[in-house]
């Protein structure tokens, strides 16, 4: 709260700061401030990273271990320093997994480290369709559809369409977490196409188009 003491006609302030200002540890030693991310396969992610003060200027060097293969890590600012805060960027995901990281610093007399989590999830991954088969005839006007269950799916949505493209889409089924559902409303000497769509947080897979009359 700032207030107007001199005449008190609510006049602006002009030219003022303020200075805040930060303790960090005196010591040889390396915090995460955050220590675990969850994260999409093709995202990138930070943690914030304290250093204590004890360490040597000139010496000091942060080593990064236990990411996953071709992943790829920075540090902003690029020159940190004792007694300051470090962002340690990750990036260049190509698989899921949980992963528990070592990040160490050491000036070549004093050593610290600390431990970060972190957890990539993954996109569905592909998978089929079952019933009814491709091109299969005679199918019940009130029929179970079936698929195969994809990898990291969380729900599934199925289109069926008299158009190969489903351009139309007279038949719409969203949020389903099972690999079946009775599909009615079919007209008897129709020609339709369907597909199921996999998906979860990090994005979405769809079947091949089958058909069926």
């Amino acid at each position: 709260e700032v207030t107007d003491n001199a005449n008190e006609d609510g006049g602006a302030i002009r030219d003022w700061s303020l200075d805040i200002c930060a303790t960090f540890p005196s010591e040889a030693s390396l915090t995460a401030l955050t220590n675990s991310a969850v994260i999409c396969v093709d995202d990138s992610t930070s943690y914030e990273l304290l250093i204590g003060g004890g360490f040597a200027v000139d010496a000091l060097n942060i080593e990064v271990s236990g990411l996953p293969a071709g992943a790829t890590y920075s540090f902003s600012p690029e020159d940190y320093l004792p007694a300051s805060i470090v962002m340690l960027n990750v990036s260049n995901f190509s698989e899921g997994g949980m992963y528990d990281i070592t990040v160490e610093a050491s000036d070549g007399m004093n050593t610290n480290s600390t431990m970060l989590q972190l957890i990539i999830n993954d996109l569905p991954e592909s998978f089929d369709l079952q019933v009814p088969g491709d091109g299969v005839t005679e199918v019940a006007l009130n029929s179970i559809f079936e698929w195969q269950g994809s990898m990291n799916a969380d729900s599934y949505q199925i289109t069926v369409s008299t158009n190969p493209n489903l351009a139309d889409g007279i038949l719409l089924f969203e949020n389903l977490n099972s690999l079946n559902t009775t599909v009615d409303g079919l007209e008897n000497g129709t020609t339709y196409y369907w597909q199921v769509v996999a998906i979860n947080d990090c994005g979405q897979i769809s079947s091949p188009i089958q058909s069926f009359t």
